[in-house]
Order: C-alpha cells, then sequence, then structure tokens
C-alpha cells in the first residue's frame, strides 16, 4: 500500500522544515489515508496517535514508511524510538544503505546539489543510522546495502521476509535493476572524490577503498562530450519541470477530493 502523502513541494506547503510545515504534513497525511480520523488537540497525541491510527489502517500484515528524511533528524529518531517502545505493533527496523557515491551522484544530476558539500549530509544521516541501532537487537534491526539488493535480489529478500515474518515469494524483487549502479563511475564528467572522513564512515558500513575511489577518467571525444552536456542540460530542464511544476499540479488534482 502506497500512501497518499501529498507533496511538499514549497508550491504546496509553504516553510519546508518549519514546525507548521511538520505539523501540516503530517495532518494532511493522516487524514488523507485514515477517514474519519479526529484531529487531537495536543501535538503529543497528534504524532503517536497519528502514527498508530496510520498502522491500524495499514499493517495487514505489515505497513512499511521508508521517508529518507527520518535519519536526518535526531528529534524525530528520538520520538520514533519512543514509539516503538510504547506501542502494541511489532516495530523492526531495516537499514538500507547505499554507496555514497552512487547517492552523491544521483543528487547531482536530479538536484544539482555539488557532492563536495553533500556529502556531509550523508555522513550525517548514517552517524544518527549508527547510533539510533546502537541499543537495537538482532530482532529489531537489519542492515542491508543497496548493492546487495539489486545483485543477490533473491537471497536479500529472503532475508528480509524472514526477519518480518512474511512468506518469501519468487516474484519479490522482479523489477530490481542494476542500471545505476555504475553511472557515477562510467561518467567522464565526474572526477568528485569522498573526503577522508566519509570514506571512514562509508568503511564501516562494509564498502571497500576501491568501491569508493574515483581515479582520473579519460577526456571523452569532443563531440561525445558535447553530446553528453546537451543530455545533462536537458535532463535538468525536464526535472525542473516535473518537480515544480507537473508534481505540484498533479497532487493539487488528487487532493481536491479531500477538500
Amino acid at each position: 500500500m502506497i500512501l497518499n502523502t501529498g507533496e511538499a513541494s514549497s508550491n504546496l506547503y509553504k516553510g519546508y522544515g518549519s514546525v507548521n510545515n511538520a505539523l501540516t504534513l503530517l495532518v494532511d497525511t493522516v487524514k488523507m489515508n485514515v477517514l474519519n480520523w479526529e484531529i487531537p488537540d495536543n501535538n503529543s497525541d497528534l504524532v503517536f496517535g497519528g502514527w498508530e491510527a496510520l498502522c491500524k489502517e495499514f499493517a495487514n500484515p505489515v505497513f512499511f514508511e521508508k521517508s529518507p528524511q527520518l535519519l536526518a533528524s535526531t528529534a524525530a529518531l528520538d520520538l520514533f524510538k519512543t514509539w516503538m517502545n510504547t506501542t502494541e505493533f511489532d516495530v523492526k527496523i531495516i537499514g538500507l544503505v547505499r554507496n555514497p557515491m552512487s547517492v552523491l551522484y544521483s543528487a547531482q544530476e536530479l538536484f544539482h546539489t555539488p557532492p563536495e558539500k553533500r556529502q556531509y549530509g550523508w555522513m550525517d544521516v548514517h552517524k544518527n543510522l549508527i547510533e539510533f541501532s546502537r541499543d537495537l537487537s538482532d530482532d529489531q534491526f537489519l542492515l542491508l546495502k543497496y548493492e546487495e539488493m539489486v545483485v543477490n535480489t533473491q537471497d536479500c529478500f529472503k532475508t528480509v521476509c524472514k526477519f518480518i515474518g512474511l512468506q518469501y515469494d519468487a516474484k519479490m524483487g522482479n523489477e530490481a535493476s542494476r542500471e545505476s549502479l555504475n553511472l557515477w563511475k562510467n561518467d567522464a564528467d565526474f572526477h568528485f572524490n569522498l573526503s577522508n572522513e566519509v570514506l571512514e564512515m562509508a568503511q564501516q558500513f562494509g564498502y571497500t577503498p576501491s568501491e569508493l575511489e574515483n581515479p582520473p577518467k579519460q577526456k571523452k571525444q569532443s563531440l561525445k562530450r558535447i553530446i553528453s552536456i546537451i543530455q545533462k542540460s536537458w535532463n535538468k530542464i525536464v526535472s525542473k519541470l516535473y518537480f515544480h511544476y507537473y508534481q505540484p499540479l498533479k497532487i493539487k488534482w488528487k487532493n481536491r477530493k479531500f477538500n
């Protein structure tokens, strides 16, 4: 089940990251997915009660929550752990990590954020993951690498199913793709290398120096380079049109039935 979560675009929810923005997103997310839900009077009941309402509605038998922003906030992680210790639901955490070079390359291509700066955000998020999982038992926490998921798909899905108590189906993971694994390595225009401290953090999650190294690359032939630049520029334009115009309009249209 995929929740209708609205859209965090500034065109719909102003003040992204603010308290009011978080409250609005939380209320809308629950209201859009749980019929006849009444908004509590205090924030504590809103946070914990809203989350309980979503789980009661969708945990049949399992409800997945995969917001990547969760690990960026220690306050959010503290609230989540508080809920884990008080709810009657059997809560399990799967930590899915990916080679930071792939993450940073993808962010540069999609959101045009410089990897030199964003690498420290990746490091902070994974520090939070280590700290959050420190006092969780093996029955509560499972660590997986993205690369293993797309290469050894069946074995990884069997592990996940056993961890959460679901019966494995051979069709699981059939759409997993390896296409994005080496995009950063194959792009002759991507010359970034991780700082030493980010390298050390990545190695804590099992990545080897050779998997993280971006060796010098030969320059493309002039025609191929020009074509590559044109393609990247076009992709940036399409990405901007999609995220800033098409997607907000699509969400507004869908949300009309909730107004």
